[in-house]
């Protein structure tokens, strides 16, 4: 009766009212506190996955030995995507007593949902990306970092060596940084927040915190096997919601085609892999009708043969102005994201029975 009671409580939080206000504050927070401080520590990916990266991502890098076995690789990698995971289920169970007793005025929950995700710190970063790629070359600047803009956020929120390649790889690096974070930074633990709260989506934030540090875009040799597949289950549904959040944003983006994004639906020939980016990836190289991808050498080393994604007639010479397009097609998409909340939130309400106060009523007759 009460395991009956319980599993009943359990359905009815599913994307609740109260669950999707909550979602809205904190991709309020996440936008508007990302625009305001950037990337926090340079890292524009959320601030759970650099402090997961920092427990366990350097210890977890080292044991990577590309000469070994791959059965000994596959052991490793899974291993330490293990204790991943362990680690943010136990940080899933802080933040949810954190958020049920220490409330600071309601806000508590929507900031420790907010620290899962990123959003303002994404556009800043490709955006100063933007602006050093832009700036003024007569000006005898010759740093890749000067007071407009900087390389770095993106060659560590990417994990990529910005040195290996030119301004178009660059450039092509971020924009498809916008794509990839807005899918697995955003939509990803705001989705399974609204299936099971905070305990969940931080669990989920793990997974894609793993990928990031252990899986090298799924050119680890076996090394990320485990969370690859793991972080791809997971993501199926979310990447659905992305897909179609940015083929909307395409709509409102100068110069991006929507439908060239809806034809990258039916283009199986040149998908990303779901390990490089995936759909929302190919959606946003469709869209602007350019070329994505590539192979980048990582930062620790590492040459990743990612394949070139995109039309088949699109050029790889991806310049500034359109890594300005891609910044604006990915704005275009958080906003819609907070529209779907808030239109989610208007719906749910409007449909929620309030809850009366039954009061008794005398019978007739009676004093």
């Amino acid at each position: 009766m009460n395991s009956s009671h319980s599993l009943d409580k359990i359905i009815s939080e599913i994307a609740s009212p109260d669950r999707l206000l909550t979602a809205v504050i904190a991709v309020l927070m996440a936008g508007v506190v990302g625009i305001i401080t950037g990337p926090l520590s340079g890292n524009a990916n959320p601030y759970f996955w650099a402090f997961f990266d920092r427990l366990l991502g350097r210890v977890a890098r080292k044991a990577y030995i590309k000469d070994k076995s791959l059965s000994a690789l596959i052991f490793r990698g899974t291993l330490f995507s293990m204790l991943f995971l362990m680690v943010a289920a136990a940080f899933g169970v802080l933040m949810y007593y954190l958020a049920k007793y220490v409330k600071f005025s309601g806000v508590m929950e929507p900031l420790l949902l907010a620290l899962l995700c990123t959003s303002g710190s994404v556009i800043v970063s490709v955006y100063r990306l933007f602006l050093a790629l832009n700036r003024d070359k007569s000006s005898g600047v010759a740093s890749k970092d000067d007071k407009r803009g900087s390389f770095t956020p993106i060659a560590i929120s990417a994990r990529a060596d910005l040195n290996a390649v030119d301004d178009f790889g660059i450039a092509r690096i971020g924009a498809g940084f916008i794509a990839v974070a807005f899918d697995r930074g955003l939509v990803f633990p705001l989705f399974w927040y609204l299936i099971g709260g905070l305990p969940l989506a931080c669990l989920v934030t793990g997974v894609t915190a793993a990928k990031w540090a252990l899986a090298k875009n799924g050119f680890a040799k076996g090394y990320g096997a485990f969370i690859l597949g793991l972080e791809g289950l997971l993501g199926l549904l979310p990447r659905i919601i992305s897909s179609a959040l940015l083929i909307f944003a395409a709509v409102l983006t100068p110069q991006a085609g929507i439908a060239r994004g809806i034809a990258a639906l039916f283009a199986f020939k040149n998908h990303a892999r779901s390990a490089e980016g995936g759909l929302p990836l190919t959606i946003m190289a469709y869209a602007l009708n350019i070329s994505l991808g590539g192979p980048v050498v990582d930062v620790e080393g590492s040459t990743i043969p990612q394949k070139f994604v995109g039309p088949a007639d699109a050029s790889a010479k991806v310049n500034a102005g359109v890594l300005k397009q891609a910044c604006y097609m990915g704005s275009m998409a958080h906003l819609l994201v907070l529209a779907l909340l808030l239109g989610l939130l208007m719906v749910v309400t409007a449909t929620t029975p309030a809850a009366v106060s039954i009061m008794p009523v005398p019978a007739i007759g009676s004093q």
